[in-house]
Order: structure tokens, then C-alpha cells, then sequence
């Protein structure tokens, strides 16, 4: 018989075993992400607002020790309650919001994780207040005919164990500071989300998810899938660490090299210092939306640039990675896709979606019947970098945007009989 008649035999006789494996791969994808769904319907997700006092002398590090009492990676302890049940970690959303230039500290979470939240905030700002509200959000809608809109996803300008410029580089680790030596990056956001001007909305939200060995970076060979019993191959970000700090320590052929201790030295200690954190998954997202009058095209550099001031030439950064823009005026028309990009970015905000890849499709060539899909930027923080970029201002941080509460958290009665 010949070979392609062999072949066309073999073919024919394995075809709905192929079918078959085909379809169990298909209809399980499927499921899973049913049951996901379906578990995060499940949830009671609400939003608090944390009222600040006027007097507040916390430093950034009070924060850090709330992020780290919020870390939780409980929730999918098992393969079936994983894929099964659709179980994931608590997701919570870390958000700062100018409404009509009036900007107040919002975290999404679920009802659940109430006392949690209250316990975690109340133990280091214990005047501050943990006050339940109606979703800001639901009180805004996006009609590209009457309102001018531009969003942006950040990602990380270097691997993620580098770390950005953090709030103890900028020496506020240190108690005691005179207000002229206090130089909060925190001062540079609400100023920037303050200055929007009459009828403008600038929202920004940092989404996180506890972050556990879960770094998937790429298949494994055939001889460790059967050795692993696993497919992919998962990496801690504190190994991706180790690699990083291996190659800056051998030269071009390998060898041990002397490190600089003026430029290398301070990498590497910020490297270690960054991975010995709780770490969490982490997506950014900012919108800025106004009436079509009161649309100011310059809020978009401001806002794509908002932080600059953690940005180090020698270690990490953050830089727009998705933004609702196309490079070449050819790539749409008569705004189509840009209208349907910005109403899916606002939706997303208002649903706090993140924690899913989504292939980009090359825009540089116009193709009728695909879409400039949106790439969610997931990448790691540690508490100490998350609480440089969000924490509440000190009382020396003066931003005129920026509410303050009049009143304490009450305290209780002292006849109350024991």
C-alpha cells in the first residue's frame, strides 16, 4: 500500500478519537470559565470609602501593614474547587476618585470582607472612618456622542521583582519628618486627579489579587510533564528574582563579576528587599471622562504620566500599556472601534476586570473584521510598593481636591456595664 494511502488510513481510522479529544478540551475550557463566572456572580461585591481625618501623621508604612493584613490567598486550596466550583482568591480594588475635581479614597471588596478591611485600617489609622456606600460608579454612564473619553492600563517598565522608587526612598519610613522634608509621591496623584477642571471625572483603581507561585511563563518538556505531572512551567517571582540578581552578578562570559557598589549594589538590595514583601497581582487602570465642552485633551498626558514620581532610571517604573488610542489614523473609521474600545474600558473599570490575556491584534494594518483587543496588564507588586502609590496623604500633604473628614471614628461609651 502506498505511503500516502497509509497515512490517509491512519488518518480516517483516528479521526473521531482526534474529534473526541478535541471536544473535551473545548467543552471543559468552557465550564471552567462558566463556573468562574458564576462564582464571582455569587459574590456580594460592595464599595467603602475611607474618610480621612484632618490630622493624620501616619507614614506609608501604616499602609504597608494594612496591604499585608489583606493578603489572602485562601480560596482555591484544591484542583476541584479551583476548576469545579470556579473558586478564586479575593480579588479587591484599591481606588482614588475626582468626581467634578473633588477626590476621595474608595476599596471595592466583598460585603464578606467587611471586618477584615475595618480591622486592617482601624489597627494602624484609627481615625479614620470605614464608611459603606453606593457604587460611585453606577451614577455615571459613557455616550461617545456627548462625551469625550481616553483610558489607559499601565504596565511595568522592567521584570517584576525590580521594584519602583518606594516611599522609604523617598525617606518616609522615617517618623518625625518636618513638613519641609516631606516629599510624598502621593502629593503628585491627588494633584493631578484635583486639577481636572468643571464637569471632568478622572478615576483610577489598582486592582489586586494576593500573588502565590502561580508565574506561568511557558510549557515544559515532554520528560518533566510526566516527571511533574504538570504542563506548564510555574515560576515564584522570588526564582525570577534569583535570575535577575545571578546575571547582574557574572559578566558577558559567566564568570563573578566585581559589583559596583556606587550603581549595582543598590539594585540588588532593593531587589531582596522587594521579594521578602507579600506580593500581590496587580492591574492598574485609569479613566478620564468629561462632557464634550468640558473635554481638556491636556488631562491625558497628565494622567498617563501620574506616576512619574516612583519612576527610577535604574530601577522600575510604570508606563501606559493599553490606551484607548490607535497609532495611524488609517487604522479606523470614523472612530468605530475607538468608540467601542472606550465603552468597554469604562465598563471594565466598572467592573473591576482584570486578571485575564487577551491577544492584541497588530493595529497597524486596518482588517475590517478584527478588533484592537485590550491586553489586560497583570503584573506584581509588593505591599511596599503598592503602599507608595496608595495610602492616605498626611496631614502635611496639601491638596485643596482633597476631602477630609471633620469628625472621628466615635469611640464607645465608658458606662457600658462589663
Amino acid at each position: 500500500m502506498p505511503t500516502y494511502e497509509l497515512a490517509f488510513y491512519y488518518f480516517l481510522t483516528y479521526l473521531p478519537l482526534i474529534l473526541l479529544v478535541f471536544f473535551v478540551i473545548l467543552v471543559r475550557d468552557k465550564y471552567f470559565k462558566v463556573k468562574e463566572r458564576e462564582f464571582y456572580l455569587g459574590l456580594d461585591m460592595t464599595v467603602f470609602e475611607i474618610k480621612t481625618p484632618k490630622e493624620i501623621t501616619k507614614t506609608p508604612m501604616a499602609m504597608e501593614l494594612v496591604l499585608a493584613a489583606l493578603h489572602n490567598t485562601a480560596g482555591e486550596s484544591t484542583w476541584f474547587a479551583r476548576n469545579f466550583q470556579g473558586k478564586r482568591r479575593v480579588r479587591l480594588s484599591l481606588e482614588i476618585a475626582s468626581i467634578n475635581g473633588e477626590v476621595k479614597f474608595y476599596i471595592w471588596a466583598p460585603k464578606s470582607f467587611q471586618k477584615v478591611i475595618e480591622s486592617a485600617f482601624y489597627s494602624q489609622y484609627p481615625s479614620v472612618q470605614i464608611v459603606e456606600v453606593l457604587d460611585y460608579t453606577k451614577f455615571f454612564g459613557f455616550d461617545p456622542a456627548e462625551q469625550g473619553l481616553f483610558g489607559a492600563e499601565y504596565e511595568l517598565t522592567k521584570a517584576d521583582p525590580i521594584p519602583i522608587k518606594t516611599y522609604k526612598d523617598f525617606g518616609l519610613d522615617k517618623p518625625g519628618l518636618k513638613p519641609e522634608e516631606v516629599v510624598d509621591p502621593i502629593s503628585h496623584i491627588l494633584e493631578v486627579m484635583g486639577n481636572i477642571g468643571k464637569g471632568g471625572n478622572m478615576w483610577l483603581q489598582i486592582v489586586i489579587r494576593a500573588q502565590k507561585k502561580d508565574h506561568i511563563v511557558g510549557w515544559l518538556p515532554l520528560l518533566d510533564i510526566f516527571k511533574k505531572r504538570k504542563l506548564k512551567k510555574e515560576v515564584d517571582w522570588r526564582k525570577e528574582a534569583e535570575e535577575i540578581v545571578d546575571k547582574m552578578k557574572r559578566d558577558e562570559e559567566g564568570n563573578i563579576k566585581r559589583i559596583d557598589l556606587n550603581a549595582e549594589k543598590e539594585i540588588l538590595d532593593a531587589i531582596v528587599r522587594n521579594i521578602s514583601k507579600p506580593s500581590f497581582w496587580t492591574g492598574i487602570r485609569a479613566v478620564y471622562f468629561a462632557d464634550a465642552e468640558n473635554f481638556d485633551p491636556g488631562n491625558i498626558s497628565a494622567m498617563t504620566n501620574i506616576f512619574n514620581t516612583v519612576k527610577s532610571e535604574s530601577l522600575n517604573g510604570f508606563k501606559p500599556g493599553f490606551t484607548t488610542s490607535f497609532d495611524y489614523p488609517w487604522n479606523d473609521y470614523k472612530d468605530i472601534r475607538l468608540n467601542k474600545m472606550k465603552k468597554e474600558v469604562f465598563a471594565d473599570y466598572k467592573r473591576r476586570k482584570f486578571f485575564r490575556d487577551v491577544k492584541k491584534i497588530n493595529p497597524h494594518f486596518f482588517l475590517p473584521f478584527l478588533d484592537k483587543k485590550k491586553k489586560y496588564n497583570k503584573f506584581i507588586l509588593s505591599t511596599e510598593e503598592l503602599a507608595t502609590i496608595y495610602h492616605l496623604p498626611s496631614t502635611v500633604v496639601s491638596a485643596p481636591s482633597f476631602d477630609r473628614a471633620e469628625s472621628k471614628r466615635g469611640e464607645a461609651p465608658s458606662n457600658l456595664p462589663f
